[in-house]
């Protein structure tokens, strides 16, 4: 069984056993961040995390984790801790900046 932990700036530290979804134990590893790995140039908060710890859903008003994020409000996105990548959900209404 993998318990993870997410700390603040969306850090997720696996604490027992790794799965094929996970960091090896005791690993912590950024999930606010772009396909390419590079990290959100804004807030992000607001996460929950998948069962299996693959998946990590959290909204951020960061406008460099998909192409074309230009609506300067809070968006909701998917990291694929397994593939690496980092997908657009969903676009909010909070304004950004007031997390």
């Amino acid at each position: 069984m993998t318990i993870l932990v997410v700390l603040a700036g969306l850090l997720v530290v696996s604490a027992s056993t790794a799965t094929a979804a996970s960091a090896p134990i005791g690993a912590t590893t950024r999930v606010s961040v772009a396909t390419g790995g590079i990290q959100a140039n804004g807030f992000s908060g607001r996460q929950a995390i998948g069962a299996d710890g693959r998946y990590v859903a959290f909204g951020s008003w960061a406008t460099n984790l998909v192409s074309g994020d230009a609506n300067g409000k809070v968006d909701v996105f998917v990291r694929d801790r397994v593939a690496g990548t980092t997908l657009h959900a969903a676009s909010g209404s909070e304004p950004a900046g007031t997390p």
